[in-house]
């Protein structure tokens, strides 16, 4: 269980609640009396979701990598490994959403929500449940790795560099 595990980055984004209903609107795009449902894509509704937040100025602003083109350049690497495949529209809009979201308030903020995705009780899940949790989690941790992946160091040249033994 995750009790009282408070989330890190809170307060990063500050004036993000016009930019959340937004996406929340864009990935979900439920069906109104004057609404047609959304026909592109899960990537190309997370690509605009994405935009958006990068584009909000706390985001543009913040330090590298965590920014609006780092949130960008994120998309575009999942976009590209088709990171959303093998979820259902709704795992894929919510997951999205967390991504983009998540991305903004650090690598904390990953590892918190890992550890919150596997507790008993999680403090942040889609009203109806998720279609295939365990696809979610392992999304999610894929676009981890994504992101950690720029600063990981080639084990060999590690070695080399540092006197390491293998």
């Amino acid at each position: 269980m995750n009790p009282g595990v408070p989330a890190p980055g809170e307060d990063r984004c500050e004036n993000r609640s016009d930019n959340e209903q937004e996406i929340h609107t864009i990935m979900t795009q439920p069906i109104g009396i004057e609404q047609k449902p959304f026909v592109d894509d899960r990537y190309e509704r997370f690509r605009q979701a994405v935009e958006i937040l990068a584009e909000d100025e706390n985001v543009a602003g913040a330090e590298l990598p965590f920014n609006g083109e780092g949130l960008r350049a994120l998309a575009a690497d999942l976009i590209d490994a088709r990171a959303l495949d093998g979820l259902t529209e709704s795992d894929a809009n919510w997951l999205g959403m967390l991504i983009a979201f998540d991305f903004c308030r650090g690598l904390p903020r990953f590892g918190w929500r890992i550890n919150d995705m596997f507790s008993q009780k999680p403090t942040f899940t889609p009203s109806g449940g998720y279609d295939n949790e365990m696809a979610v989690v392992y999304a999610y941790v894929k676009a981890f790795r994504a992101i950690l992946e720029p600063f990981a160091v080639d084990i060999d040249e590690a070695n080399e560099t540092f006197g390491g033994s293998r």
